[in-house]
């Protein structure tokens, strides 16, 4: 990006790209955006909706897209700083996706651990807000906990923070590679099986807090 004036095009402005066009904005940078649906957001942050991604294309200085090697990350590192505090070259093509799968691993692991303690402690009839509060000040906390703990307890899944729905497509990603890798992924599959009944029943829309319930009605052990 050699030309500070000219426009960030950001394809895809929903759940992870408003966030990223907002922040953008914050720090002076136009935003050309574009998505299938709805860019009012987007416009009332203070960017600019763009007809199509060829739109995008002809007009932005700079597209914000997986990047092929280290010398382009460097090219447009005066973007990447309107939004995150470092840019990290992580290897070639298709590198990015893979780490993205890593930590969306854990989130869903890490989620369905967080509802079945929630679950063991309800059942043991300890006060759940409570065991939020105090297992996020834990060597036993994570993000996922400290995130979706209160919800649990409030047993209160919308609006949906991160959507059952939302994390499923990224699942079904994951779910490929592991079988094109050959890795055994014991912990993950038994989680995966708690958001495919949380989508049979459902709960698409709510936040993926919501696999307390699945964990709360699970039967008793013998």
């Amino acid at each position: 990006m050699t030309d500070p004036s000219e426009p960030v095009g950001l394809v895809g402005v929903g759940a992870m790209g408003l966030p990223i066009a907002k922040n953008l904005i914050a720090s002076g940078i136009r935003v050309l955006g574009f998505r299938r649906s709805s860019l009012a957001a987007l416009v009332a942050a203070g960017g600019e909706a763009a007809r199509s991604p060829a739109a995008i294309a002809e007009r932005a200085g700079a597209i914000i897209i997986c990047l092929p090697d280290a010398a382009a990350v460097a090219r447009v590192e005066p973007v990447f700083k309107g939004f995150i505090d470092t840019a990290v070259h992580v290897g070639p093509f298709g590198a990015g996706l893979t780490m993205k799968l890593v930590s969306n691993l854990l989130v869903a692991v890490n989620n369905a651990a967080a509802a079945e303690a929630m679950a063991l402690a309800d059942r043991a009839g300890l006060d759940r807000d409570q065991v939020a509060r105090l297992v996020a000040v834990s060597s036993g906390s994570s993000r996922q906990w400290e995130t979706r703990a209160p919800q649990m307890a409030a047993r209160r899944y919308a609006p949906a923070i991160g959507a059952v729905a939302t994390l499923e497509a990224v699942l079904e990603v994951i779910d490929d590679t592991a079988r094109t890798l050959g890795a055994a992924t014991p912990l993950y599959d038994l989680a995966r099986a708690s958001y495919a009944r949380a989508l049979a029943e459902g709960r698409g829309g709510d936040d993926i807090a919501c696999l307390f319930e699945d964990a709360r009605a699970a039967p008793l052990k013998a």
